[in-house]
């Protein structure tokens, strides 16, 4: 493919690309350590009965959230 652009730019282009990649990683990974409690409960009702309908999950996270808030 043929760019219109100098290596220098897209050198600068790879590096804001790996910053927002990055900063989207360390987000993602801090959310699921903060939810860790959660994703265990999810997980444990997920191997006891294999699938969980989206009402059973938001009652699973609302009960949870009601907890945290207590």
């Amino acid at each position: 493919e043929q760019r219109n652009y100098s290596e220098k730019i897209a050198a600068s282009i790879d590096h804001e690309i790996k910053k927002i990649i990055k900063r989207a990683y360390k987000r993602a990974w801090r959310l699921l350590a903060d939810q860790r409690a959660l994703l265990k409960k999810v997980a444990l009702v997920l191997i006891k009965q294999e699938t969980l309908e989206r009402e059973e999950f938001e009652k699973l996270v609302k009960s949870y959230v009601k907890t945290q808030a207590e």
